[in-house]
């Protein structure tokens, strides 16, 4: 038996904004793939990037870093990272490390593109 990656990480594009649906489990043997996907979306110029975590049942140290990461690129990037439907797993890790006050988390992803659907850039906020 090999070792099964099971995370699937898809992407659409609304205009400035690009959501990233994540479903499986966010762990290290899943976070670089993701981490790569967001931070090239990112460096392509993505300003507005929304991680929609609806489907993520387990995370662990390295999908938190993921996305740290995410919002440290992000933001040298003059672009920014919201979070989105967390689970209670999810929820209670990303509380227990305290990151509930670094990032932006919406419920669910609805509430999240109702907010940010007409937002400016972040460059063009002020």
């Amino acid at each position: 038996m090999g070792l099964e990656i099971k995370m699937k990480i898809d992407r659409r594009d609304q205009g400035d904004l690009v959501i990233f649906t994540i479903d499986g489990d966010f762990d290290s043997r899943s976070a670089g793939e993701a981490k790569e996907t967001i931070r090239t979306a990112i460096f392509d110029g993505a300003k507005r990037v929304i991680i929609n975590l609806e489907g993520v049942n387990y995370m662990d140290s390295a999908g938190l870093g993921t996305l740290v990461s995410a919002l440290k690129t992000a933001r040298e990037n003059e672009s920014n990272v919201w979070l989105c439907g967390l689970t209670d797993q999810v929820k209670m890790v990303v509380e227990l490390t305290r990151l509930h006050h670094v990032f932006d988390i919406f419920s669910n992803l609805d509430e999240a593109l109702e907010e940010l659907g007409d937002a400016p850039a972040p460059e063009a906020a002020g």
